[in-house]
């Protein structure tokens, strides 16, 4: 079928909607040229009215890894009327003029003009929505991992346990494939490996296992020990060119870690690892803040109850004395001294015994 010029058909009918639309609008003909595209469309994807008419829709916005659907789609419901897409409302991808790949919603409609099918194409960018979705999500899964953390911290009695538990929760909320937790030494002044780490895949931290057993972290030397001296979180974006990263070239990119501290001190230091470089997350810094001092607060806690119970069994210890130790005290007075005690105490009070005989 041969089609004319964009700019020959006319598309007046249209105007109203392209000039008030809120969203962008674009109708293409059925060889997927661009015949209208309006202020709205322009705003969205960037390219001007002039400089997409007559386009190919799926070169100019049309991600490549849809293309192929898109034409098929469309040459589909040319030969056959079959339809799947036309008058529904989907989510899918779209391109700005820059490349950047951006969320969108999508209804298609069919008006006929000239005796050619035209598809008009109604198109909302949902990137603020989807952030927003991504945000309450990511908060909920935050919520749940400080409760989830915090609860095992409670539950078990070891700090080996508690802090593998931290490490694989943390792993699993980022994505981040390889933690590895370090304890104070006595002191306060280094940090050593716990020899627990968390790998997605077994193996993957073998070389950085090795290069982090060669490695004396005191304060302010290297990532764990920068957070030991600040007691903060920490993070390092590119750790090829991070001059304070000292186990380079062992495959990862990025890391961050933050302290669990206990009556003010930093006990206990997680680090976690990416393969590429990425940019600080500061909400993911202040959860793991959060998580830190939580866990802090629960170790304190049961370490309070430890005493305390330490406390109670020692004082019932000292308080219940078994009685013929008791009888046996040279402190208990016998009982020939205890009347004569009894009559001094009372005559010093007043107390005269009566010269009444006693009667039968």
């Amino acid at each position: 079928m041969e089609y004319e010029p964009a700019y020959l058909i006319d598309l007046s009918a249209l105007s109203p909607v392209l000039e008030t639309a809120l969203d962008a609008v674009v109708a293409i003909r059925g060889d997927g040229n661009i015949v209208a595209w309006n202020a709205a469309a322009e705003q969205i994807f960037g390219w001007s009215t002039n400089e997409a008419l007559g386009q190919s829709m799926a070169e100019l916005i049309v991600p490549a890894q849809h293309r192929q659907a898109h034409c098929e789609g469309l040459n589909r419901y040319l030969a056959t009327g079959e339809e799947h897409v036309l008058n529904r409302r989907i989510e899918i991808s779209a391109l700005k003029k820059g490349g950047e790949e951006i969320p969108i919603e999508l209804s298609i409609t069919k008006a006929p003009f000239a005796g050619e099918p035209i598809f008009l194409g109604f198109l909302r960018d949902i990137s603020d929505r989807r952030r927003s979705e991504a945000r309450v999500e990511r908060q909920a899964r935050e919520a749940r991992l400080l409760f989830q953390v915090t609860h095992l911290a409670s539950e078990t009695e070891s700090l080996d346990d508690t802090l593998r538990s931290c490490l694989q929760a943390i792993c699993e909320l980022t994505g981040w494939p390889v933690g590895h937790a370090l304890i104070v030494a006595s002191g306060n002044a280094r940090l050593e490996s716990a020899a627990i780490w968390h790998e997605a895949e077994p193996g993957i931290a073998t070389t950085l296992q090795a290069a982090t057993e060669n490695v004396s972290f005191t304060a302010g030397v290297g990532l764990p020990g920068v957070i030991l001296e600040t007691g903060e979180p920490a993070w390092m974006a590119d750790l090829d060119t991070d001059p304070k990263f000292l186990r380079k070239g062992h495959g990862f990119g990025a890391a961050f870690g933050f302290p669990i501290r206990s009556e003010g001190k930093v006990i206990a230091v997680l680090e976690f690892f990416a393969l590429s470089a990425i940019p600080p997350d500061e909400d993911l810094l202040l959860t793991v803040r959060t998580l830190g001092e939580q866990v802090g607060r629960v170790l304190e806690r049961k370490r309070t109850e430890e005493h305390q119970k330490l406390l109670v069994n020692e004082l019932n210890h000292r308080v219940k004395i078994p009685w013929p130790s008791y009888r046996a005290s040279p402190c208990r007075p016998s009982r020939e001294r205890r009347p004569a005690r009894r009559r001094a105490r009372l005559s010093a009070a007043g107390w005269r015994p009566s010269r009444r005989p006693m009667t039968r």
